[in-house]
């Protein structure tokens, strides 16, 4: 008895995140003006060139797979669905730079070709 009382709070309470997780990855996130124009900068730092030739699928999976998934619809631990995310390159900069929540800042780990690669790769998991 008591274990299914528990099981049903414990399920009760995971779909009242799982719904508001849902109601989230609907919004943007809110950015300040300076991760704005810092992503703005890292963006106008890259070079396409290096950019082209960084592995980001290898990167995504190496730092970012375990949350997102790989092929970026697993949202564990609260990580956004990057299939269903229409967010602009700058504001997917500024999170990988700046972090989000639960997920890490990795701007003093990649180097701005590093992150804007992996931007780039995001979108291309995009459902259509």
């Amino acid at each position: 008895m008591h274990y299914t009382i528990l099981f049903l709070l414990f399920m009760g309470s995971h779909m009242i995140f799982l719904n508001n997780e849902t109601k989230l990855t609907d919004q943007e996130p809110l950015f300040t003006k300076e991760q704005l124009d810092k992503a703005d900068q890292v963006i106008k730092k890259s070079k396409a060139k290096k950019v082209k030739k960084v592995d980001a699928p290898l990167l995504f999976k190496q730092s970012c797979a375990s949350c997102h998934g790989r092929k970026g619809g697993l949202g564990l631990a609260g990580a956004a669905d990057l299939t269903a995310s229409k967010m602009p390159l700058r504001k997917q900069v500024a999170i990988i730079y700046f972090g989000k929540n639960t997920m890490q800042a990795y701007g003093d780990h990649f180097s701005t070709d590093e992150i804007v690669a992996i931007a780039k790769y995001i979108s291309t998991l995009r459902k259509s």
